[in-house]
């Protein structure tokens, strides 16, 4: 369930998600605009949404409120945090920020002074830096489109996210030595060369990994018969045939 802070910025949220196959609810939050709680590898952990429309980010900025009070909040009540910046903005040509209005751009103000477009751009660098995730929507359909995405992404089994596995066969990997982490990230494990050169076989796709695990070599691969192959989860009677085939040109 996704909550909602009941407080002005967050609960006109709520009819937005109507469209949606998830359950929303409206309660007090101590910090943040929307919380849920999503799976990482360690088991369930809170994740936590601030929402700031241009004009408010922007106030937020000048008054230090996000980051000498929020932040302080978010970065200690959730494990996860992101920042939606809701609003379409460009650099005007003499760096002033400038928010697209009335069919046209106007350069933003706090108070009578403009404000420049790398205050913004460098405080959102600075929120990355500390540990928020940085999401930039155009309005609050957007911004609502994606909680719902976000959330959904959360629940899912640590070990179901694929996406960062694709095997680019031709260019060798590197491992990846950034430090530790708070919350565990996916981790892309290193492909050898039995699972790139799977990989390259009709059908197999994210199978190749599970390849590459199973034979100990490339000739070992390529000489295997279909009921070797049948062993490996995921390749039934008619793949095992096809792959043989594929391998030995039969």
């Amino acid at each position: 369930m996704i909550l909602l802070d009941d407080r002005t910025g967050s609960k006109e949220l709520l009819p937005h998600f109507k469209p949606f196959d998830v359950e929303a609810e409206v309660c007090r939050l101590g910090f943040a605009d929307a919380a849920f709680c999503g799976n990482c590898e360690e088991g369930q952990i809170e994740i936590g949404i601030e929402r700031k429309v241009l004009g408010d980010l922007v106030s937020s900025i000048r008054t230090e409120r996000l980051s000498g009070h929020q932040l302080d909040g978010l970065l200690e009540y959730y494990a996860v945090n992101y920042l939606i910046v809701e609003g379409i903005y460009r650099p005007g040509k003499c760096g002033e920020l400038e928010q697209a209005r009335n069919g046209g751009w106007q350069v933003v103000y706090v108070g009578r002074t403009p404000m420049l477009y790398k205050e913004v751009d460098n405080f959102l660098t600075t929120m990355e830096a500390v540990g928020m995730r940085i999401r930039r929507t155009a309005g609050i359909t957007e911004t609502a489109t994606v909680i719902v995405d976000l959330y959904k992404w959360w629940q899912k089994d640590w070990d179901k996210h694929k996406g960062h596995m694709g095997i680019y066969a031709p260019v060798p990997e590197k491992e990846n030595k950034n430090g530790n982490h708070k919350v565990s990230l996916l981790r892309r494990p290193k492909a050898n060369l039995v699972t790139c050169m799977a990989a390259q076989i009709p059908g197999l796709n994210q199978k190749a990994w599970e390849v590459g695990k199973w034979f100990k070599s490339p000739m070992e691969m390529v000489m295997a018969d279909e009921k070797e192959w049948q062993k490996i989860d995921g390749i039934g009677k008619k793949g095992s045939k096809q792959i043989v085939n594929s391998l030995q040109g039969g």
